[in-house]
């Protein structure tokens, strides 16, 4: 069974995924686009994650009072 399969029984089972890309394992990810900003408690924040292992960045934009 390829990781593609695995992956969507994982899923169903709520069971953490397989890395499915090995750059994956070495730190070299394929991110996709920055998501919507959103606010937390002091700052707002945009999140990103890997297309192929769910790994996500956070970044912090701009503090607000």
């Amino acid at each position: 069974m390829n990781a593609e399969k695995e992956n969507t029984f994982r899923m169903l089972r709520e069971e953490p995924l397989l890395v499915s890309r090995v750059l994956c394992r070495f730190g070299w990810h394929k991110w996709l686009k920055w998501g919507e900003a959103y606010k937390e408690s002091y700052y707002y924040a945009q999140d990103r994650y890997c297309d192929s292992c769910n790994k996500y960045d956070r970044r912090k934009l701009k503090h607000f009072l």
